[in-house]
């Protein structure tokens, strides 16, 4: 599955306005580095670049329900979804 890519959070809460499970979503850089978002993992902000290599870029998070977005740096989403799965033993095995 693709992320959608927008250039705004505004826009991409139209975009999702009808739907009922959470979107995952790219903010383009320009926004990005405009902006004062903050990484809910880190408390960094999403412009500084925190990648030691590799990509550095966002996902976001649409929940449609409570009509939020959260927005992570990509290597901070991936942290999140790998201490969920792991738990502990990804931490003992990461730092």
């Amino acid at each position: 599955m693709a992320y959608g890519e927008f250039k705004s959070i505004a826009l991409a809460k139209k975009a999702y306005k009808r739907v009922r499970k959470p979107r995952e979503f790219i903010l383009d850089d320009e926004y990005v580095n405009k902006s004062n978002l903050v990484c809910a993992h880190c408390k960094k902000l999403l412009r500084e670049n925190i990648a030691e290599r590799g990509f550095n870029g966002n996902r976001c998070t649409y929940y449609p329900k409570n009509k939020k977005v959260i927005c992570f740096h990509y290597v901070c989403s991936w942290k999140v979804l790998l201490n969920y799965i792991y738990g502990p033993l990804y931490e003992k095995l990461m730092y």
